[in-house]
């Protein structure tokens, strides 16, 4: 069944559109998991190849962890990318890189032109794409929803940014 399209100044589209800058802090939370797995800064930087430099970095928000590291982080002290992220934090970052470099949409134009994008996907993607970017639902409860693997619902959605970076592009003029 197809699903309406939804008002996109809510939840991350909302985020996205204001330009608010998604700033985590990382430091603290690495801090805490290495000291707790009582390791020394140097211990996880050799585990992340990585210098011991870069970790007293991170751990002071000097610099931010890639997303790789990030997620072998995670695999080394057994915790989910949650931990990092907050589920918006996740989308949005997602989505950041589908806006084209000095993009500016009024609100009313951020509307019509997802709109517009919603309706040019396939049923399935569209359906797929505002499951993950409006409802923020996870790859693994979309894949069960519709009888896809978490794998298949990435490249979806991996597709879909593509090609809603290349519509914002090319229609970015018509709606500020």
């Amino acid at each position: 069944m197809l699903e309406s399209v939804p008002t996109m100044n809510t939840g991350v589209f909302g985020i996205i559109n204001s330009k608010e800058a998604i700033n985590i802090d990382y430091g603290e939370k690495i801090a805490k998991l290495r000291e707790k797995s009582k390791m020394s800064q140097e211990e996880l930087a050799n585990c992340l190849f990585v210098s011991r430099d870069l970790v007293s970095k991170w751990e002071n928000n000097k610099r931010n962890p890639d997303r790789p590291k990030l997620e072998e982080m995670c695999r080394i002290f057994s915790v989910d990318i949650d931990y990092f992220e907050s589920s918006l934090e996740t989308f949005a970052r997602e989505l950041s890189g589908c806006i084209p470099k000095g993009l500016n949409l009024s609100a009313a134009g951020l509307d019509e032109i997802m709109g517009i994008f919603l309706e040019s996907l396939s049923e399935r993607d569209r359906c797929v794409f505002v499951r993950r970017y409006y409802f923020l639902e996870s790859a693994d409860v979309i894949g069960g929803k519709y009888g896809l693997s978490t794998a298949h619902i990435l490249v979806i959605l991996s597709r879909c940014r593509k090609k809603l970076h290349n519509f914002l592009k090319e229609r970015s003029g018509q709606y500020a």
